[in-house]
């Protein structure tokens, strides 16, 4: 009773400015509320989704490099000339240049070794580029 007795004291430019905040401005401050919230979900979704895809990605890192080492280590274990090259080695053995040629081991056990070696290093890449990105 006293809002109806209020408005109608009020001029007709006071009306029609009351009648704009009304129409325009209180729904306009509530869609900004409404979009704040919706964004700030959004950023939250996005930022848990980019941690489960980096994980994902060094997950696969890890278990190709898990794969290498155990490439690795089976050639070692299953090429004889490579096994008692590295028993030689543990017992401090020097070995000759005799005993490196490719006359002394065959040409795939050379292969083995080499892969063996650049597999160790990429995979030490793989785990600095893994474990210090950003």
């Amino acid at each position: 009773m006293r809002m109806k007795k209020a408005f109608r004291n009020l001029k007709l430019n006071q009306k029609f400015t009351l009648a704009v905040m009304v129409i325009v401005v209180v729904p306009m401050i509530a869609f900004s509320i409404f979009l704040y919230w919706n964004i700030s979900g959004n950023i939250i979704w996005q930022a848990k989704t980019e941690n489960a895809n980096r994980v994902k990605e060094n997950y696969s890192n890890m278990q190709s490099i898990i794969e290498f080492s155990n490439m690795s280590v089976q050639s070692f274990i299953n090429n004889q000339g490579l096994k008692d090259m590295l028993v030689r080695l543990k017992n401090d053995e020097v070995i000759s240049a005799k005993d490196w040629s490719l006359t002394e081991m065959t040409l795939p056990c050379w292969n083995v070794w080499s892969t063996a070696i650049l597999t160790y290093i990429r995979c030490g890449c793989m785990l600095t580029t893994t474990v210090f990105r950003r």
